[in-house]
């Protein structure tokens, strides 16, 4: 953004860039350089994640996820969303796998693409939401592998999963909106939800019931995911209809995804002196 540097969304998500770029044959880049680079992601922690790389490496690369009462030390004081952190750095550890497998590198390949299913770690099959009766979601844990769930948010019909922000372990999203994020393995999570048409249910749910949230970018990922089990219509379906009813050329023509960043950063220029802003 301009001249500074913003909060990570969770991941270290450049490995995904590079590794997108290097598998498509893009030249004149320095790629051992680049492999070196999204190897230090995953193994050495940054001193700011914050704002650049991983956090918690330590407990992530032993434990399979970041668990709720991690210590913080080294990062930013911001929200832990260890959660969200947890399912990205799975997505980065599959980029990182991708590009060990282009260069023939067996054994890089194995640690990384192994490391990338650890999501199912922290998929509570059992949690229902109240409102819909659907069940199974993404939820934090503890060290000792136990489930961590505060007071307030459950009671004896189930978890309220889909409110955004309710829970600081998901950066800015809610439980909802993180379920689907599996972008490397749909067909594990098709499986784990039920099936094809269980999958379609629950999107058309997720939708229909206003859990949706195209104003932020978890939100993004959803509509076109009837592909992954042969509905490419109700992608074409639901993506025409968000167009038209979320999208257009006027003023406020984009419902969020702007994201303020402009004026935030160009606020932080003026009164910060060009610092790492939030």
């Amino acid at each position: 953004m301009s001249f500074c540097k913003g909060i990570t969304q969770s991941g270290s998500n450049a490995d995904i860039l590079l590794t997108d770029a290097y598998v498509k044959g893009i030249q004149n880049v320095p790629w051992n350089d680049a492999f070196a680079a999204i190897l230090n992601d995953a193994e050495i922690q940054s001193e700011n994640w914050g704002f650049q790389g991983r956090g918690n490496i330590n407990e992530y690369n032993t434990l399979g996820y970041i668990p709720v009462d991690a210590v913080m030390e080294g990062g930013p004081n911001i929200t832990h969303r260890t959660v969200s952190r947890s399912i990205e750095y799975n997505y980065d550890d599959f980029s990182i796998a991708l590009f060990a497998r282009k260069t023939h590198n067996r054994t890089l390949y194995e640690k990384y693409i192994s490391r990338s299913q650890n999501w199912r770690n922290l998929w509570m099959a059992d949690l229902k939401e109240p409102k819909t009766n659907i069940t199974g979601f993404f939820q934090a844990k503890t060290r000792d592998g136990n489930w961590s769930v505060p007071l307030g948010r459950c009671n004896e019909t189930g978890c309220v999963v889909g409110q955004r922000g309710s829970d600081p372990e998901f950066y800015e999203e809610s439980a909802w909106s993180y379920s689907w994020f599996v972008p490397h393995d749909y067909a594990a999570l098709v499986e784990l939800v039920g099936g094809r048409e269980k999958f379609v249910d629950r999107l058309d749910t997720f939708f229909d019931k206003g859990f949706a949230n195209l104003g932020n970018e978890p939100g993004l990922l959803e509509a076109v995911l009837y592909h992954y089990v042969g509905r490419p219509a109700k992608s074409a379906a639901r993506t025409r209809k968000l167009i038209r009813n979320r999208f257009g050329i006027g003023t406020f023509g984009l419902p969020g995804n702007d994201d303020g960043g402009t004026f935030l950063c160009g606020a932080c220029i003026l009164f910060a002196g060009f610092k790492e802003c939030f």
